[in-house]
């Protein structure tokens, strides 16, 4: 029985040297580059597990395409570490793996692993040694699953480089990150000067040509605003002048289109609309002398005053009484807005009254 025990542990022990040899000679067949193998990768209890998977893959793809290394699967080295573990019983998992790795002549071994805090996932890729102690280790967080691919190649151009030349793509990745941020904070209120300003920082940076094109636009859009803002300038200039000339003189035709008034008498409230004379009216002036006249009679004058400065007041003495008209021209020189008045009546009245120009131009 001793005897069958030590042979068994011998074929088990062949066994696992066979597999080692067969997997050696397969690598030093193709490449003479040191070995390197890859766990796959472990993930949170709270990230899908395909994550894991996906991660390993990237992380082995770019590890070799590199063209430094020659990759050991990590299905591989679990094959050659049972096969040590079962030739060999009392030796503990991590001793099992110790003697694969010599076995299958892998130098370095990568570990990595996946959690997830809040929204943000966390990615850690650990270099561990022959004794497995790790002699390195690299962490960088990805903002969603989106993120996670090209957060695993950056981890993985890390750690295929010499800690030197990790230090400076560190560097490097830690001012594209800088650039990134900038420009979101720069994006919350884009203005000339602070593009420019980011432009100053990082002149040579990936979002150069975005930040180009945004203060080329927002050049155009001020310059744009400029020019309308002239031209509003203009039309306002060109407006006030042709209503200070519509002011120098109200001559012309003007229309009645409101007038009302209301007064009380023996208990009751009656109210009156219509001022005496024509609903359409001809305004002719002379120096300050004005005069309404009625478009079917122009000798007939209802109403004379005084026009200057804006403020007209004239009076009319009818059969059913005296009136008058006070107000002012509008700013645009195109409506009068004032009040009229019965003055002479055992019933005294007075109202509002508004009239607007009939031509578009102020008459000579």
């Amino acid at each position: 029985m001793h005897f069958m025990k030590l042979l068994r542990l011998l074929h088990i022990t062949f066994l696992a040297l066979a597999v080692a040899n067969i997997a050696r000679a397969q690598t030093n067949t193709t490449s003479t580059k040191p070995k390197i193998g890859i766990m796959k990768f472990e993930v949170g209890e709270d990230v899908k597990p395909s994550l894991g998977t996906f991660l390993y893959e990237s992380f082995s793809g770019e590890m070799l395409a590199s063209g430094t290394f020659t990759v050991v699967d990590w299905e591989q080295l679990d094959k050659v570490q049972k096969v040590v573990a079962h030739a060999q019983p009392n030796v503990s998992p991590e001793e099992a793996r110790k003697m694969a790795l010599h076995q299958l002549g892998i130098e370095k071994l990568y570990l990595g692993t996946l959690t997830r805090v809040g929204s943000k996932f966390y990615l850690t890729v650990k270099l561990l040694n022959l004794e497995l102690k790790v002699e390195r280790s690299e962490r960088l967080p990805a903002a969603s699953e989106d993120g996670l691919e090209p957060t695993v190649v950056k981890l993985a151009k890390l750690l295929s480089a010499s800690p030197q030349k990790a230090q400076q793509i560190k560097a490097q990745l830690e001012r594209q990150k800088a650039e990134t941020d900038s420009w979101a904070e720069v994006q919350k209120e884009p203005t000339e000067e602070r593009v420019e300003a980011f432009l100053k920082e990082f002149p040579d940076g990936a979002l150069a040509a975005t930040a180009n094109k945004a203060l080329e636009e927002l050049v155009n859009k001020r310059q744009a605003s400029e020019v309308q803002w002239k031209m509003k300038r203009a039309e306002q200039r060109i407006a006030a002048s042709e209503a200070e000339k519509l002011k120098q003189s109200i001559a012309g035709r003007w229309k009645l289109e409101t007038t009302a008034a209301t007064y009380q008498f023996g208990g009751a409230t009656y109210t009156i609309n219509g001022v005496p004379g024509p609903v359409i009216c001809a305004i002719e002036q002379k120096g300050k002398v004005i005069s309404f006249l009625s478009p079917a009679d122009s000798k007939q004058r209802n109403y004379k005053g005084t026009y200057e400065s804006g403020f007209l007041r004239a009076e009319a003495k009818l059969i059913y009484g005296k009136f008058r008209i006070a107000g002012t021209v509008s700013e645009d020189g195109k409506r009068i807005v004032g009040k009229w008045t019965r003055l002479t009546s055992s019933l005294s009245t007075s109202g509002s009254v508004v009239f607007t120009r009939m031509d578009s131009e102020a008459k000579p």
